[in-house]
């Protein structure tokens, strides 16, 4: 029933053409006299110029029908950016959770995080390749998604230069550990130093980035909710 009420609706002006076709045929044989209609020449008449506004109706009704295609599949092609987009934000989430958040608990501000945390080369392969498409998406939601990645790559940079002066003081320490007082090695202490005061770089850019993915999140379910069975 909803198929041919969708026929109905697409080919109506068709079908008033051809009310109208027969309408004028029946009107000029009335008004001319049966004797007198050429009925060849009017039905030949009326035949060419139904012909041309049906020709005319069926382009036209084609390019809305690709139009609505085209406008579906975009549609579903921005839903599905979003969705992995949104994935990818999750995962990173329960990361930072799992593997970062503990160890800063753990270590009072102010304290040397001599802790390497493990770092993907490319940490973030979903938005690297959908990239391309955040065009596709709107302003607001585009603006929110670079933001924070910005945030997040951020994070991954500061991530790798505290396991570099992790790596760098294991090895100091590791060198003078045969050499009493080791606090008092100047390489030691420096070394020590760097690594103490780049930790609250490491925790402002860890909270900075924890913030703006939640956001986002919270602003990818909101366009997009999980659905539900």
């Amino acid at each position: 029933m909803k198929k041919l009420r969708s026929c109905l609706y697409r080919f109506w002006p068709l079908f008033t053409l051809g009310f109208a076709a027969v309408g004028v045929l029946a009107a000029a044989s009335h008004f001319s006299g049966a004797d007198e209609f050429d009925w060849p020449a009017w039905v030949q008449a009326v035949g060419s110029i139904a012909a041309i506004l049906a020709a005319v109706w069926v382009s036209a009704d084609q390019t809305k029908q690709q139009q609505l295609r085209d406008e579906r599949r975009e549609a579903t092609e921005i839903e599905g950016v979003i969705r992995s987009i949104k994935a990818e934000v999750e995962m990173s989430l329960v990361y930072m959770e799992r593997e970062i958040l503990p160890v800063l608990e753990h270590i009072a501000p102010g304290d040397p995080i001599a802790y390497t945390f493990r770092l993907h080369e490319y940490p973030f392969p979903i938005f690297d390749a959908l990239i391309p498409k955040l065009g596709m998406l709107t302003a607001k939601i585009r603006q929110e998604i670079i933001q924070a990645y910005a945030q997040a790559k951020s994070l991954a940079i500061t991530t790798t230069v505290h396991n570099e002066l992790c790596d760098e003081f294991e090895g100091v320490e590791i060198r003078y550990r045969a050499t009493p007082p080791l606090a008092g090695t100047g390489e030691f202490a420096g070394s020590l130093r760097a690594l103490t005061d780049y930790g609250t770089t490491f925790r402002f850019a860890f909270g900075a980035t924890q913030n703006a993915l939640q956001a986002l999140l919270k602003t990818l379910s909101d366009a997009y909710p999980d659905q539900q069975d």
